[in-house]
This record gives structure tokens, C-alpha cells and sequence, in this order.
């Protein structure tokens, strides 16, 4: 509770008003927001990396899917979305959606959202949205007893993939 006084108070505070303690320097830690500043770059080779497989996920209630890209580029894998525009189970669903997030949030100005482009891979067009592969301090990992989450940041897609 004090915690979120402590916010609130920071939030009305002037503008003018300078802390009477300088923060602490945060320990440096590996970004999993890589693309920010590099948008235009992700974009690019999400449009047009070579995938060299495609694996199922075992989570996900829109059927995602893990593409890995070839090697020496800005990323490994990328998550493949095709689902079709319609309602499902009472809700419209498209991998449309995942694109129109990531252009709002960059509107906006947030940042929070992974860059998302529509490309066609195998004659499917879908959703290529990068896959942050790295977990800063206070992140949590998924465990494999842990199902709620998504992917946690190994070097491959981890248990939740098929071998298909």
C-alpha cells in the first residue's frame, strides 16, 4: 500500500520538483526490447528472412507457431500466427490483430508490443512477429510445469514444441 502511495505521490508531484535522492543505477542486463530505435530493420527481415523449419506449439488458444530463420540474423526464431479473419468461440479473431497491436503501440509510443509484419511463408499468409528470446531482472520464467505462460528464453522453442 505504501508502495502505491509512494506512486501516486510521484505522479501528482510537479514536474519542477527534483527527488531528494538520486536513484540507483539499475544493473545492466541483456534488453529484450532489441528492436526499439531499429523498427524499420525487424520489419524488414520478418518480410523476408528464409525460414528453415516451422514447429507446432503445445500452448497458445490460436494455434502459434515457431519459425526459425536462418542463421546470422538479428534473431533465431520468429512466432508464425495464420489464423484466418472470424469469429471463434465467440470472438473475432485474425492474425491481423497481432499486426494492428504492434502499429498502435508504435503510434503510441510504448514500445511494449514486438514488431509484426504480414508475409506469406508456404503459400500461407500470416503474422511473422519477432520472438524476444532474452528475460531482463524481474522476469519470469517458465518453468515446464508452468502452462500460463508463454515461451521462456531458451535458444530453441523448448518442450512446448512438437518434433513434427
Amino acid at each position: 500500500m505504501a508502495r502505491l502511495r509512494r506512486g501516486v505521490a510521484l505522479l501528482l508531484a510537479p514536474a519542477s520538483a527534483a527527488p531528494a535522492q538520486a536513484p540507483a543505477a539499475a544493473p545492466a542486463t541483456a534488453c529484450a526490447k532489441a528492436w526499439l530505435g531499429h523498427e524499420a530493420e525487424y520489419e524488414e527481415l520478418l518480410r523476408t528472412a528464409d525460414v528453415t523449419r516451422i514447429e507446432k506449439l503445445k500452448i497458445g488458444v490460436t494455434s502459434p507457431r515457431c519459425a526459425f530463420v536462418a542463421a546470422g540474423l538479428l534473431f533465431e526464431r520468429m512466432a508464425w500466427k495464420t489464423l484466418k479473419p472470424g469469429m471463434y468461440r465467440g470472438f473475432y479473431e485474425s492474425y491481423r490483430s497481432e499486426i494492428a497491436a504492434y502499429e498502435l503501440d508504435k503510434l503510441i509510443g510504448l514500445g511494449m508490443i514486438p514488431p509484426s509484419v504480414e508475409r506469406r511463408i508456404k503459400g500461407e499468409v500470416g503474422a511473422a512477429i519477432l520472438w524476444s528470446r532474452t528475460c531482463g531482472a524481474g522476469t519470469s520464467v517458465q518453468t515446464s510445469a508452468d502452462t500460463t505462460r508463454g515461451p521462456g528464453p531458451a535458444s530453441s522453442c523448448g518442450p512446448r514444441c512438437s518434433t513434427s
